[in-house]
Parts: C-alpha cells; structure tokens; sequence
C-alpha cells in the first residue's frame, strides 16, 4: 500500500483535478446544504445517510493528490465529521 500523497497528478491530470477542486467537489459543502453544515452527520437537520461520506470519498484524495491546504484542511473535518 502506498501512503496518501505517494502519487501525485501531473500535467493535463493535474489540470483536470485543479478544476475539480476549484469547482463543485471543492465547494459542494458551501452550496449543498446535504453535505454542508446542515447536514445531519453534523449535528444538523439535513440528510442523514449516505452524501457525506461519499463527498469525502471524493474530497480527501483529491485534496491530498493536490496538496491544497485549504481542501485538506477541509478534508480533515470531513474525516473526524462524516468518516
């Protein structure tokens, strides 16, 4: 196994992932209220199933392949929050 981060993106890769995090899987949380602070894996009223972990699923690599500080920070309460 290799640790988190051990491969990073390169290129038109890199590119396509900057715009991702730049976009919705960077922001869904501010504009989604299923995954943002309203969401039940919060304290929240919002939707309790499934969305926040699959956001994270998401979020957490593409923030540790970028090295976003910002993402990962994000990431990180995402981790202690929904996982």
């Amino acid at each position: 196994m290799l640790p988190t981060g051990a491969i990073r993106p390169d290129g038109w890769l890199y590119e396509q992932l900057r715009l991702q995090a730049q976009g919705l899987t960077g922001h869904l949380d501010e504009i989604w209220p299923d995954v943002g602070p309203n969401s039940a894996w919060l304290g929240g009223t919002g939707e309790e199933w499934e969305r926040g972990p699959y956001y994270c699923d998401g979020l957490i690599p593409l923030a540790y392949m970028l090295q976003d500080e910002q993402l990962i920070k994000k990431a990180g309460y995402g981790l202690n929050m929904f996982c």
